[in-house]
């Protein structure tokens, strides 16, 4: 009744056991939806128990059924690691997936080789042994053919012949199974590890493309040079403060401040100074901003961050470290310096509660958007009277018009069973309407549209700050629902906006798979249903309260579902579209609108949205647009 292992069974448990923790590590966190993983990492378990099995079975008597057929189980085990390998090296970048046209064929193969290989299994003991090999030889060389002319790189090419070679020998000699054990644990490791590599590049830039956007950096290289103010009364202190409150939320820290290079005239000599002094400090940081030591230890933080733009995490080492961290009485602090054009206008200091880790990078990528949009609040006043001075208001905006077409999505994204177009016409340089199209694994993809009250620079920054929170709430979890990042959205959102602005919001989320959209509204306009069945268009109302009208308790968000069918349309739009006005003072209307819909549903999504607001601009003729339009169309395919 005792097993007996031999060397070559023991080492090929070991080689099916060794990809199962980078196939963990892979799986972890974000990795939840990597489908084709969690397949490796059950047939991995899977050829490890057949291992076991196919050693006791001719000892104990037990497991006949498979020491019988042990090739052909061994066999169905590795055919179906190859095909998860496969489809889940589209997903960790090492290239699969690059030849469209070949993906589909790729994939009929792959589900047709496992009713051949059962077909095989009936033949394996009979007259008809010999075919028994055939079959599934047959649809596996198939399948690798297409798999390797769709892989990219020629070492991975090689290794895919190498084990597909050793698979298909492995039906006829059991010699076969070492090396194709070898070769298979190496592309499975190879595969996960390229996908933990990618999937925290793709974070990096993510963060990097929300936080920092070169936009911001044309509009500032762009402005004349800073004009700081001399007294606090003029600093835009409110921005600053709804700021850095921003920061410590995201955070999770207990303390910070904001010190500003200001001018001071020195009595004795007559001439002026320039230090860095607080205008504002918050939390733990509030009485000791105000000791006249904490400007020159911010002084020593601005040389320790030096010429660098990046925030940095400044713990106990050298003196210099150690007396900043003294006089601002913290076991650590996270510094960002707000700088313009290669000149310093101060620094940001954030203080965590005591005993805390170092500052991870997503939060020193938060200190960083902190800075920037510091240094755009310090030059908003400055650059917009400037420009009254010098008759250049219009260029600035349309440099700011073109920094708010940047952040929006540039091309639409391509989805499975769903085209999609979008457009936004701001009714000046700037505007308060934004909308996003986030695409999703697993076929899904997030899409937002929403309206900040007023108009002009202010809903333009509010916007900005939406879109940096929006991507940075998803990048954090990719499965979150429509109601929860609606309320996520809010709670951080509502600080930042004074008692007079609001913004309504709708997010919405497609599922390729089963074509349904999920949705959460936050006082939106309706949603344009056209079912392409009853050739009918629905109203249906979002719901919920505006983000901005509740200040606190804030309750939890609807959701509700629509099935779309082949054909359906979806409309979004802001009151933009439905409040523009001819010259006689009427609104186009949610009847027109419709009408519009009606009249050019049988056009792609693409030519829907230009032949529905070419209908508005005739309505309208020469009447300027008083706000923001938006239009969103999905096409369910």
């Amino acid at each position: 009744m005792n097993p007996s292992f031999d060397l070559l069974e023991t080492l090929n448990l070991v080689l099916w056991l060794l990809p199962l923790p980078f196939l963990g590590l892979a799986l972890s966190g974000r990795g939840r939806s990597w489908w084709p993983g969690w397949v490796q990492v059950g047939t991995l378990s899977l050829l490890v128990l057949l291992e076991v099995a196919s050693q006791i079975g001719p000892v104990s008597g037990a497991f006949t059924w498979i020491s019988d057929r042990e090739r052909l189980w061994n066999f169905l085990g590795g055919a179906a690691l190859q095909v998860a390998v496969s489809e889940g090296s589209a997903w960790s970048g090492l290239g699969y997936g690059q030849k469209k046209v070949l993906a589909p064929l790729r994939r009929v193969l792959a589900f047709g080789f496992f009713p051949a290989a059962a077909v095989a299994a009936l033949l394996w003991v009979g007259p008809f042994h010999p075919f028994a090999r055939v079959v599934p030889w047959s649809i596996l060389l198939l399948f690798e053919v297409v798999a390797v002319a769709n892989a990219p790189a020629q070492w991975l090419r090689g290794l895919r012949i190498a084990s597909a070679a050793a698979l298909g020998f492995s039906l006829y000699t059991k010699s076969a199974w070492l090396p194709f054990s070898m070769l298979a644990a190496v592309l499975t490791a190879t595969q996960a590890l390229s996908k933990i590599r990618r999937d925290g590049t793709r974070r990096v830039q993510r963060a990097r493309e929300a936080l920092q956007p070169k936009a911001i950096q044309e509009l500032l290289a762009s402005t004349t040079g800073p004009r700081l103010a001399k007294d606090e009364d003029s600093l835009p202190l409110e921005r600053l403060d709804a700021l850095l409150s921003f920061a410590m939320q995201s955070t999770g820290t207990s303390g910070g401040a904001i010190f500003l290079y200001q001018e001071e005239l020195v009595p004795e000599v007559g001439t002026l100074s320039r230090r860095l002094l607080c205008p504002l400090a918050k939390g733990q940081l509030r009485e000791i901003a105000n000791d006249p030591a904490s400007s020159q230890a911010a002084q020593v933080l601005m040389a320790l961050v030096g010429e660098s733009d990046q925030a940095r995490d400044i713990g106990p080492g050298g003196l210099v470290q150690n007396y900043a961290l003294h006089v601002f009485r913290a076991s650590r602090l996270a510094v960002a310096p707000i700088r313009s054009r290669d000149k310093s206008l101060g620094i940001v200091v954030l203080c965590p509660s005591d005993g805390r880790d170092p500052f991870p990078a997503g939060d020193l990528h938060v200190l960083d958007f902190l800075a920037q949009q510091a240094v755009f609040s310090l030059h908003y006043e400055a650059v917009y009277h400037r420009l009254q001075e010098d008759s250049r208001l219009s260029r600035e905006f349309e440099i700011a018009s073109r920094i708010q077409r940047s952040l929006l999505p540039r091309t639409m994204p391509v989805v499975p069973n769903l085209a999609v177009s979008a457009r936004v016409l701001p009714a000046r340089e700037v505007g308060g309407d934004y909308y996003d199209l986030l695409p999703l694994p697993d076929e899904r993809m997030i899409a937002v549209i929403g309206d900040v009250s007023g108009k002009g620079l202010p809903a333009g920054m509010i916007m900005l700050i939406v879109r940096t929170t929006l991507h940075l709430l998803i990048d954090a979890d990719p499965q979150t629902n429509p109601a929860r990042l609606v309320q996520a959205l809010e709670e951080r959102l509502t600080p930042q906006l004074d008692a007079f602005t609001f913004m309504t919001f709708l997010a919405l989320r497609w599922s390729g798979r089963d074509r349904v959209i999920t949705w959460s509204g936050a006082g939106h306009e309706h949603i344009l249903w056209r079912s392409g069945q009853e050739g009918k268009i629905h109203r249906i109302r979002t719901g919920g309260l505006a983000l901005g009208l509740q200040r606190d308790n804030f309750s939890p968000r609807e959701e509700h579902k629509l099935f779309l069918s082949p054909g359906d349309l979806v409309v979004l739009y802001t009151d933009g579209v439905t409040d523009c006005r001819d010259a006689s003072g009427t609104a186009w209307g949610l009847d027109h609108l419709e009408e519009a819909v009606e009249r050019h549903h049988g056009q792609g999504a693409e030519s829907m949205v230009e032949s529905i607001l070419s209908d508005l601009d005739k309505f309208r003729g020469q009447v300027p647009p008083t706000d923001d339009r938006t239009l969103v169309v999905f096409q369910s395919t």
